[in-house]
């Protein structure tokens, strides 16, 4: 059968025209191009930033601390920013988080607790958990209004992370820091208090957690207004109940 096929061969044997050679070349190679794009975007959407683009970050020596526990990280070609596995991005910010002076401040007066708070999600509050474990002041803040170089468009208040947690209505971490022992009526800019700050938000929550922590509902701030007042004049119609509610049992004492 073999001597046939090569009988009806020509004499130089099968040649392939260049081009088609060429040609057929260059799509294996297009193909490879893209299994290999496929693979790295595949494989680089299991990491996640350790950090925000705008945050400076001593890379060597967090590298280091992340290579000593065998935590798998990279660095963003683009950004600079630190990756890291999705699976053991908790892991490795508590174990930052254990390593770090927890009250160290920035030029501008803010604490890895007040970063920590920036964000949410079930890594983060961990993260803040964490730092409160380890020691963090749970009345720190920051001392200078700032904007963050990542994200201008958001100017920071003066004040305690409590007043800062109320002010966005995040329950979870308000829940955290009164747990933690955090001052409930820290006066923060405008000499508000944490409750003012929630009844402006509208987070009834938030509003319950710090009325049950015993925030002092008939204080005022600067301008004479009490937490009502704040209440009332941003419409939040269930977080005025609720404060009218607590005003009246307080009142009535």
């Amino acid at each position: 059968m073999l001597q046939k096929i090569k009988s009806k061969l020509p004499p130089g044997g099968l040649q392939l025209d260049p081009r088609v050679t060429l040609a057929g070349m260059a799509v294996i190679a297009a193909a490879l191009a893209v299994a290999v794009a496929f693979y790295l975007w595949r494989d680089g959407g299991s990491y996640r930033p350790l950090h925000g683009a705008g945050e400076a970050f001593p890379v060597a020596e967090v590298m280091q601390v992340l290579d000593s526990e065998a935590v798998q990280s990279r660095i963003h070609p683009q950004s600079g920013q630190i990756l890291v596995r999705e699976t053991q991005l908790a892991q490795a910010r508590m174990l930052l988080a254990a390593r770090a002076n927890v009250n160290a401040r920035t030029s501008y007066g803010a604490t890895p607790l007040w970063f920590a708070m920036w964000h949410d999600g079930p890594e983060q509050l961990a993260l803040v958990q964490a730092l409160i474990d380890a020691g963090a002041d749970v009345d720190s803040g920051h001392v200078a209004p700032y904007r963050m170089p990542s994200r201008p468009s958001l100017r920071s208040a003066e004040g305690t992370v409590l007043g800062g947690a109320a002010a966005s209505g995040k329950a979870h971490y308000v829940r955290v820091l009164l747990a933690a022992g955090a001052s409930v009526d820290a006066r923060q800019p405008g000499w508000r208090t944490p409750l003012m700050q929630a009844s402006g938000s509208g987070s009834v929550e938030t509003v319950r957690l710090l009325l049950e922590a015993g925030a002092d509902i008939n204080a005022n701030d600067s301008d004479g207004k009490t937490a009502l007042v704040h209440a009332r004049e941003a419409g939040h119609g269930k977080t005025l109940q609720l404060l009218e509610l607590a005003a009246a049992g307080s009142n009535g004492k």
